[in-house]
């Protein structure tokens, strides 16, 4: 997400880069500045705790677990939307992420939660398909759906099954609890 003041501050330097003969280092400069500006600010801690532990098999139960990312369980089925635990999203260079930090953590981590027996992707986005994340969340009793044309981007090896679907396309199928189709 890109704040008001950002853009703001890029309408200043913007030109400055376009028209400076020695930019060639300028925007990884400016990436970097960013970078080190967010690490000295702290992750604050979500306001609620969620207890799935102590949700029945019965009915609809939903946790907002932070940004995209939403704990649901319906009948007993175990779900989880566009799963993000990690503290920065981005593109990963060795131990480091390079990309945006979240400001509250998520209210459960993925070691917290309950195994999902369906993982939902809704499009591939950093903020929504957050591979530490997804990683830590497969087994082969979860079954995943994602966007078309993303499935190269998991290991699908560790999962279930994986199924992609492309705009307007829509499966229907019964779930029961430990990832297996009815």
């Amino acid at each position: 997400m890109i704040a008001v003041s950002d853009l703001v501050q890029a309408r200043r330097i913007a030109p400055v880069l376009l028209t400076s003969p020695h930019n060639g280092l300028a925007p990884v400069r400016l990436l970097w500045d960013r970078y080190a500006r967010q690490r000295k600010l702290s992750v604050g801690t979500a306001p609620h705790r969620p207890r799935p532990e102590s949700w029945g098999n019965a009915g609809l139960h939903a946790a907002w677990l932070g940004h995209s990312t939403v704990l649901i369980k319906i009948d007993g089925v175990t779900i989880v939307t566009d799963p993000v635990f990690s503290t920065r999203i981005g593109i990963n260079i060795g131990p480091l992420t390079i990309g945006l930090k979240r400001l509250v953590e998520p209210a459960l981590r993925a070691k917290q939660m309950p195994r999902p027996d369906l993982i939902l992707l809704s499009h591939a986005h950093m903020d929504h398909f957050d591979l530490p994340s997804l990683r830590a969340l497969e087994s082969k009793a979860t079954r995943v759906v994602t966007a078309a044309k993303t499935a190269d981007l998991l290991r699908v090896k560790g999962y279930g099954r994986v199924e992609e679907l492309g705009w307007a396309r829509r499966r229907e199928s019964e779930m029961s609890p430990c990832g297996r189709s009815r």
